[in-house]
């Protein structure tokens, strides 16, 4: 099981109705059976009518916008009882009176238990200089906390491409299919069609925000590819780990969905190769070429997506990172490994930015739409680091993701933003004894 902490505020206005919504605080990928309208699509008219503006009230939520009667920051059935609700919102665009949609930071975070975030919470007070134990996580002080059941329709225990389309998406899939339901059957391109699902990301951009993607693994990885791709298989990178049936079907490789379907505003992260051209040297590593472009199709896709946008700018390294101006810069694509971004461990801080830097230059961009933005922040190394029995590696992962989340609440307004922190899945973790009080998380 993975914790869900969320955090939220939304205008107030002057109407009074039930807020149907507030138990949609858990995850997509917690539901089994379909629910209301809003349940499985909250930008359907159903969903806008009953003023369900995100999944519940957490973050800031208080007062007038989020009553005691309607909402609890225990898990369990929402008691009934009148709310005053959120302005009337347009149900085509999700824009209320004023032209504004408020903000939306979700952080997803694959392997992110509750045993990892205890000994996160820890390690945090002990570089702190602390006992450790008394310590507290960023995300730890939203004041409404979940849980979710976490499974794919195929599998008991799932992966970060099913549950990613669960979560953004909000409709249960198959173990390793991106953006699409349980319809689409693993490896078979021909069962695509009519079975895409489009995502918060997507559906967002649609509504006049900004959008953007943070990861610390590839950006054609499966947490972010759930945002943007519709695809069988969640190892299709490009257009070289296709099949040769899938390609005469006309199935597309992730790399060129990311470039070619939602419109997205940054993308930042890694996977190099999977954008250029076979043998094309990456400018990082120019004579390893293990680290050369991968597409046999030829398309240089950093080109194909720099040419398409007006203000883009694209970077491969933290200087070119940190010289961006973010008030001038409308696109931004960073790409600072060939595949998965290095662990925070092993991080060259000269050359690659953390997860911390790369949020706070994605929010700088996108705030500065008055239509508000979505940004979808990951940090997947957590989840490597654990499949690598990398327990220091994986925390620390975990306490820089919860410093992101410090720096985007300090970006952002906590009365007009929703900001989400979840995990796809749990892992594997854990610790116990009777270890005193101060020892070391790591034994």
């Amino acid at each position: 099981m993975g914790p869900v902490v969320t955090a939220a505020t939304v205008r107030a206005g002057s109407c009074t109705r039930p807020l149907p919504c507030q138990h949609t605080v858990l995850s997509p990928s917690s539901r089994g059976a379909p629910g209301p309208a809003w349940d499985q699509d909250p930008q359907s008219p159903a969903a806008q009518r009953q003023g369900c503006l995100g999944r519940g009230c957490v973050r800031g939520m208080r007062g007038p916008a989020c009553t005691e009667s309607a909402a609890s920051p225990a898990p369990g059935p929402v008691p009934a009882g009148p709310v005053t609700c959120p302005e009337e919102r347009d149900p085509r665009t999700g824009m209320g009176s004023a032209g504004h949609l408020p903000p939306a930071f979700t952080s997803g975070n694959s392997g992110m238990g509750i045993s990892t975030v205890s000994a996160a919470r820890i390690y945090k007070g002990q570089l702190e200089g602390g006992p450790g134990e008394d310590s507290r996580l960023a995300m730890e002080t939203f004041p409404y906390v979940a849980l979710a059941k976490t499974y794919n329709v195929d599998r008991q225990v799932p992966d970060s491409a099913g549950t990613g389309t669960a979560y953004l998406c909000g409709v249960k899939a198959n173990a390793k299919t991106l953006g699409v339901s349980a319809a689409a059957v693993y490896g078979k391109c021909n069962t695509t069609w009519g079975n895409e699902v489009h995502s918060i990301l997507h559906r967002a951009k649609q509504s006049g925000k900004s959008v953007g993607i943070v990861t610390t693994t590839r950006v054609q990885h499966a947490s972010p590819g759930a945002s943007y791709a519709h695809v069988v298989n969640r190892e299709w990178y490009s257009d070289a780990d296709l099949p040769k049936e899938a390609i005469r079907q006309g199935c597309k490789d992730i790399a060129y969905q990311l470039v070619h379907n939602t419109d997205i505003n940054v993308i930042l992260g890694g996977g190099r190769m999977y954008m250029t051209p076979r043998k094309t040297p990456d400018p990082e590593y120019p004579t390893d070429p293990k680290q050369s472009g991968t597409r046999k199709d030829g398309l240089d896709l950093v080109e194909r997506w720099l040419s398409a946008k007006e203000g883009a700018r694209y970077v491969w390294n933290k200087e070119g990172l940190d010289a961006v101006d973010e008030n001038s810069t409308d696109y931004l694509l960073g790409l600072f490994e060939p595949k998965d971004m290095k662990y925070e461990l092993n991080r060259d801080a000269s050359t690659d930015p953390s997860i911390v830097e790369m949020t706070e230059k994605a929010i700088r961009i996108l705030r500065r739409n008055p239509r508000g933005f979505f940004l979808f922040v990951e940090d997947e190394l957590i989840d490597h680091g654990h499949h690598s029995s990398r327990a220091k590696q994986a925390l620390s992962e975990a306490v820089m993701l919860d410093r992101a989340v410090a720096r985007a609440a300090e970006l952002t307004s906590a009365s007009e933003t929703l900001t989400v922190v979840t995990a796809d899945h749990s892992h594997v973790f854990s610790f116990g004894g009777s270890t005193p009080r101060g020892n070391s998380i790591f034994g």
